[in-house]
């Protein structure tokens, strides 16, 4: 399928506030609002977050209410971008109930990462559309009552946001980290392809299903957040056992944040266990990629095409990672 990229938004524009997974505490929906539009945006929210009458425990409202939402903001053209408001956990239930037809119909950014990882997917297969691994406005977006109190936390924030501009302009760039966060590589090599993946634990959950996108020849980008490390190792063997691993091109990694050995050997710890997991061979690995459960954030256009090289090993290495538009 041909991939789409969508149309690039900014300050001014009209953007929808998404909640497809769980919900935020009563009373921070007006917060979120209020600090997109601290950042130039107008918004609207949508009907399941906005009247919270569907809430059930971890999900924002039932898989219909929150996948309208999504569909509406799609169709209407006002909207020119979707953010979502967090991640957590229920995204996969959308994904019988999206109107798929009418998403490729009406292109747009849709923003999010973690447990939105199901929704990429199934648009990207679905649809052919280009989305976006980036922030989301309860863990990323806040402004400006508590991160723009120190300059550390301007500078985090203007990061984040210039970098999700910059992914959404899609015009071919150098990845940039945050300031002192260099491309790690794994294992040397160069290769290129279509860039996918996201959340690991949410995308082994989509194998076997209508939702789970084609890996022949791309480069597949995976991160994590809160799993043990022997779960993190079932998910990686379990996409090696499915095949996937064989038909990429090369790996990114994000930061598997608070993955640790707990109950087992305490002194192993997520970026020596990565490090040495049996990747396949013949491919470049390229680790510390900063987009993740970590912040500042960095965006990936994820359906876009992207050449990686590495050169050395770790520390004593370098990585490069660019963006080439669609393939």
């Amino acid at each position: 399928m041909e991939m789409i990229f969508p149309e690039s938004f900014g300050t001014g524009d009209l953007v929808g506030l998404a909640s497809p997974a769980s919900p935020v505490a009563a009373g921070e929906e007006e917060l979120c609002q209020k600090w997109l539009e601290a950042l130039g945006f107008r918004v609207q929210m949508g009907e399941t977050l906005r009247k919270r009458e569907r809430v059930r425990g971890y999900l924002a409202g039932d898989a219909r209410s929150r996948a309208e939402d999504l569909n509406r903001m799609f169709k209407d053209p006002k909207i020119k971008a979707i953010f979502c408001v967090r991640g957590g956990y229920g995204s996969a239930q959308l994904l019988e109930h999206l109107d798929y037809d009418a998403i490729r119909r009406n292109p747009k950014p849709l923003i999010g990462y973690s447990d939105i990882t199901s929704i990429h997917c199934g648009i990207q297969k679905k649809c052919g559309l280009v989305t976006f691994h980036g922030p989301m406005v309860r863990p990323d977006l806040q402004a400006p009552e508590t991160l723009w109190e120190t300059e550390m936390n301007m500078e985090g924030l203007a990061f984040t946001v210039k970098s999700l501009f910059a992914a959404c302009r899609g015009k071919e760039r150098l990845f940039e980290n945050p300031p002192g966060e260099p491309l790690l590589p794994v294992r040397e090599g160069r290769a290129g392809g279509r860039l996918l993946g996201g959340n690991l634990s949410v995308l082994v959950r989509l194998l076997g299903t209508p939702y789970c996108p084609d890996f022949k020849d791309s480069i597949l980008f995976l991160e994590d957040v809160g799993e043990r490390l022997p779960r993190v190792d079932l998910c990686l063997t379990q996409l090696k056992l499915a095949g996937i691993l064989e038909q990429v091109r090369g790996i990114l990694l994000g930061d598997f944040t608070d993955c640790t050995n707990a109950g087992y050997e305490e002194t192993v710890d997520s970026r020596t266990f990565l490090k040495e997991w049996e990747w396949p061979e013949g491919i470049p690995v390229i680790s510390n990629i900063c987009s993740d459960h970590r912040w500042p954030m960095a965006t990936l256009p994820l359906g876009a095409g992207c050449e990686i090289e590495g050169t050395g090993n770790g520390n004593r290495g370098t990585g490069s990672f660019r963006f080439m538009g669609l393939l």
